[in-house]
């Protein structure tokens, strides 16, 4: 049932036109798989750690260099072509409307192909924790709860139809397009400079700056009673907001203890 309803989610990404209503449908379907699809991601992080914990990690170096390349092109293409709509309803419309309104971002040919796209890529991302644990590497309580939660938000939000994911999503390809190109990279040996691990996580905080503020402004129109025209789900707001709030938190301790925090040094006496 899982399988056939991800190949059919998948199959709607080659269909000649992009058809909104079968898309739809099938995300209703596979929000209500979703705490399936979560209890076997946990069970891979804890339970596919201990199963490899006597085994050698597997050498996938280049597999996996050729996954995060392949997901650093594909944020990059979708960046492209989420941009003239970003360009577009801000000339127009003004920034409130690039996190208030939907309009017709879901169902427009373009924008509501790459959003699809975006939504079920979050499923494929799982695959980031899978070669970690193949490969023995540290899967941090940061890594497997941004996954799976991002996982989660964006087919929920998706449901619901909200205005603020145009500007989220092209924030979030912009980033992984740098991002998953620098993992790649890393991937195959490389060794980078300490300034661009650095930037790498400087722009996720800034995205996720960018999100809190906006979810911010959004709160206090939904607390005034007037939502000034805005598409707006109350679940999927506070949801989102706590979300964004969270991986500021986790990305900012993990810089702070990476880059600024002194080094503990050893003293021989």
């Amino acid at each position: 049932m899982a399988i056939s309803l991800f190949i059919s989610l998948n199959k709607v990404a080659f269909e000649p036109t992009f058809n909104f209503n079968h898309a739809y449908e099938l995300l209703q379907k596979w929000l209500d798989f979703f705490p399936y699809l979560a209890i076997g991601y946990v069970l891979l992080v804890f339970g596919g750690q201990k199963i490899m914990k006597k085994r050698d990690p597997l050498d996938l170096k280049y597999l996996v260099a050729t996954w995060n390349l392949s997901f650093s092109i594909y944020s990059l293409i979708s960046a492209y072509f989420l941009l003239p709509n970003i360009l577009e309803i801000y000339k127009n419309e003004g920034i409130l409307s690039l996190y208030c309104k939907k309009g017709d971002y879901y169902t427009n040919q373009t924008t509501g192909y790459w959003i699809y796209l975006f939504v079920i890529s979050k499923t494929y991302e799982l695959g980031d924790t899978l070669f970690l644990v193949l490969r023995k590497k540290p899967v941090i309580f940061m890594h497997w709860y941004h996954h799976i939660l991002t996982n989660f938000i964006t087919v929920f939000s998706y449901v619901r139809l909200t205005g603020w994911p145009r500007l989220s999503v092209f924030l979030n390809v912009s980033v992984h397009g740098i991002m998953y190109f620098y993992f790649a990279v890393t991937t195959l040996g490389i060794r980078s400079p300490t300034i661009v691990r650095k930037f790498i996580t400087t722009i996720q905080l800034i995205q996720f700056a960018i999100a809190i503020l906006f979810f911010t402004h959004l709160t206090k129109i939904i607390f005034s009673g007037n939502k000034e025209g805005c598409d707006i789900s109350k679940d999927s707001h506070f949801i989102g907001l706590l979300m964004f709030l969270s991986y500021f938190y986790l990305f900012g301790k993990f810089f702070y203890k990476s880059y600024i925090k002194p080094k503990k040094t050893i003293k021989i006496n």
